[in-house]
């Protein structure tokens, strides 16, 4: 990596690139500009990778120097220094591209800290090049034979060593080792291929542990999951340091949209423990039902802490047709288990269970349920295994609600619902109204009833709540000669400054300029 400092000050320049040990972060090249045009030209002649640089220098400044760079399109991140504190030089620099802003004068640490960071996101830009740039490099055929044998031998099908001792691809007999398990839980805007994902794990593998001098053996286990066994024949990488460039490269896919990204990592002794350690962290990812990314290094705990508490509610409200409450209360239901930590593999299985009898009784004899949810293979699939994701569960709970309460049946009690929550506001005009007053009325929960208020009348619950306010305002203030704060409390306001604010925002004028209109 090379940095290049730029300032017409000669101490300066020189003090930043002689007080740092740049080499010692992993700077092969620090050159040093005292110009504008002297920049340009090593700008032209090296490759350089972050630049600092003086905002205010004779004949052409800095600002003007990193237009030049963004018209040329070239791959450098700019730090901009200056000795004015006034926002408008950050604002404008800002503007042009500086990913970093230091007022002068600054603490060596200070630069040195700046300049790291921005290292930092050039290494996170590399990383997502190797993931994204898949396939240019063809594993030959004994890797590929090495992954498959080390396939059989996670799934315990295989102790055959003799393979990958001979191209070193495996721990020797009583080596201590990593295994690491990588679940995708989420894609991005692309699904990769299976191929795809094996090599970009492996790519990062290299990227992550080549420098702490660990081998490594990566296999495809499904086409969302790889394996990989970490080993050294110096000193085993410690499971803080091996969980830190984990969580390194979650983050870089979670900020370039990749995927999202689960890491399982046990600790082995020797060999013989593969199979074993492998079957831990297939039952690890099994209880991950809410398929969060992150490090996982140990199985959650199992509580028994569950009751289907809403039998009865919700039974009611399927039966009066009050399907989309039914939908929202169920997955804030499963929501806040995840939040109580209670929700692992078997408790979504119990609340699975509970629902489907719960379904079954508010089908009753008039529906036949599993003729209107069972219609395709997908369909069958999604409702035996409906209980082994939240997300699973979650599109099983909508196919079943909306089986029971079709269309019609929704629009109709959505429509009373709203009919319902106006008629309460226009009652209750002269209250200070709060949204939790109206659902009360129409028995829903708040937040449910604004997004249908939302969907339906293209405002929040609190946003037409105020407009009807200001609405009833504005006729009184037209056609009565009532006192403007008179008219305030009879639409809930006992604060008229509070009033006049709401109105003007609202309206775009003063409530006495209405009146004088």
């Amino acid at each position: 990596m090379n940095l290049l400092v730029v300032d017409d000050q000669v101490s300066v320049a020189e003090g930043i690139v002689n007080s740092i040990e740049w080499k010692k972060y992993g700077f092969n090249q620090v050159f040093c500009a005292y110009s504008a045009i002297e920049a340009k030209q090593f700008l032209t002649m090296h490759s350089i990778d972050i630049m600092l640089c003086d905002i205010e220098m004779p004949y052409e400044n800095g600002l003007n120097l990193l237009e030049w760079i963004n018209q040329r399109e070239l791959p450098v991140r700019c730090i901009m220094l200056t000795a004015h504190a006034e926002f408008s030089y950050a604002q404008q620099a800002l503007k042009l591209g500086s990913i970093d802003y230091i007022l002068q004068p600054a603490a060596y640490e200070d630069i040195r800290e700046a300049v790291l960071k921005a290292a930092e996101g050039i290494k996170r830009e590399r990383i997502l090049y190797s993931l994204s740039d898949i396939g240019k490099n063809i594993c030959d055929n004994s890797i590929a034979i090495a992954r498959a044998l080390f396939f059989s031998i996670l799934q315990g099908k295989s102790n055959d060593y003799g393979f990958l001792d001979s191209l070193g691809l495996i721990p020797e007999k009583n080596q201590p080792f990593w295994l690491v398990s990588f679940h995708v839980t989420s894609w991005g805007k692309e699904h990769w291929t299976e191929e795809e994902l094996v090599f970009a794990i492996d790519n990062v593998c290299e990227e992550l542990l080549a420098a702490y001098k660990q081998s490594y053996l990566v296999t495809l286990c499904n086409q969302d999951t790889c394996t990989a066994i970490v080993w050294s024949p110096e000193e085993l990488i410690s499971q803080l340091l091996l969980s830190r460039q984990m969580e390194f490269f979650i983050s870089v896919c979670g900020q370039y949209g990749a995927f999202g990204l689960a890491i399982y990592i046990r600790k082995g002794e020797k060999r013989s423990q593969i199979s074993h350690i492998w079957q831990e962290l297939c039952s690890m990812r099994e209880e991950n039902v809410m398929l969060s990314s992150g490090i996982f290094l140990e199985k959650p705990n199992q509580s028994s802490e569950y009751r289907f508490i809403y039998k009865n509610r919700w039974l009611s409200q399927l039966k009066e047709g009050y399907g989309e409450t039914t939908k929202y209360e169920a997955k804030k239901h499963i929501e806040g288990m995840a939040e109580a930590g209670i929700l692992t593999k078997e408790v979504l299985k119990r609340f699975y269970s509970d629902f489907l009898q719960l379904s079954f009784l508010a089908a009753g004899a008039e529906i036949d349920l599993m003729e209107k949810v069972l219609i395709s293979p997908q369909d069958f699939d999604l409702y035996y295994h409906g209980y082994e994701s939240v997300e699973s569960m979650e599109i099983l709970i909508d196919r079943i609600i909306d089986a029971l309460t079709d269309n019609k049946g929704n629009r109709e009690a959505s429509e009373n619902v709203l009919h319902n929550a106006q008629r309460y506001i226009q009652e209750h005009i002269k209250d200070e109204l709060h949204r939790e007053d109206v659902a009360k009325s129409v028995h829903l929960n708040p937040d449910y009833l604004s997004k249908l208020f939302k969907k339906e009348v293209g405002l929040s619950l609190k946003e037409y709540i105020l407009k009807q306010k200001m609405n009833h305002a504005q006729v009184l203030l037209k056609t009565t000669s009532l006192p403007i704060g008179i008219i305030a409390s009879m639409v809930g306001y006992d604060n008229f400054s509070h009033f006049s604010q709401a109105y003007k925002k609202l309206t775009g004028e003063r409530p006495i300029d209405t009146r004088g209109s």
